[in-house]
């Protein structure tokens, strides 16, 4: 699974382990969207 972040430079990827997903997921999408204001999640 990679999340990607788009910023003023360009999209941003970097991979999650399921694991980080299954238990961080929600803290961390918000925690993101709080910084970034827009980000995608592709599997």
């Amino acid at each position: 699974m990679q999340v990607q972040i788009v910023t003023k430079i360009g999209p941003v990827y970097f991979p999650l382990t399921e694991n980080k997903t299954a238990s961080n997921g929600s803290t961390f999408r918000q925690k993101l969207t709080s910084k970034v204001g827009h980000f995608s999640v592709k599997k």
